[in-house]
């Protein structure tokens, strides 16, 4: 759907119509951006039964990838959930059949769109350890996903990413990102 869909935001309720008429049924299509792994939650009601469909949009028309659909009869309440990677999506939305919706008399739908970033946060650690003697133990964390700026709280009260100068003992620590 290049240059024929529209950006959905997250947290929308979006108000479309559609049609079917003449062997032809309009087809709307949605793209939304997601940059972590995100649940997705989707729910839409029309007045008349209607397909949905989610696509990983990712490599583009020609490599679509379907990811959940849905028939839903009329005036019944759809609810679609799915946990996706960071990438691009495409919704489309259409009547079920291909005609009996004149063009002069289209049929709304609502849909409401959210989904809630992900806290996926990858660590590695390096550690050096101390002698038995000396603080000259250190570790050294590497942490990406999730969403910077990163806080960290130490078992031994610090609160900065890695440790140096540390004595021998056990060390935990929480990572929280920003999201």
């Amino acid at each position: 759907p290049v240059n024929n869909y529209t950006p959905l935001a997250n947290n929308s309720i979006l108000h479309g119509t559609f049609f079917a008429e003449g062997n032809y049924r309009d087809t709307d299509w949605y793209e939304f951006v997601v940059t972590d792994s995100s649940d997705f939650n989707l729910n839409a009601i029309s007045e008349t039964p209607f397909n949905i469909y989610l696509f990983d949009g990712s490599g583009g028309c020609a490599n679509k990838v379907l990811l959940d659909s849905a028939f839903v009869l009329s005036c019944d309440t759809l609810s679609m959930q799915s946990f996706i990677p960071a990438g691009t999506y495409w919704l489309a939305v259409m009547p079920s059949s291909y005609s009996c919706l004149p063009c002069s008399d289209s049929v709304d739908y609502l849909l409401e769109v959210s989904w809630v970033v992900g806290c996926n946060i990858l660590t590695s650690v390096n550690v050096t350890p101390a002698n038995c003697t000396s603080t000259n133990g250190s570790i050294d964390l590497t942490v990406s996903g999730g969403s910077s700026p990163y806080s960290y709280a130490w078992s031994n009260g610090s609160t900065t990413q890695d440790l140096t100068n540390v004595p021998v003992g056990s060390y935990d620590v929480v990572i929280s990102a920003a999201n």
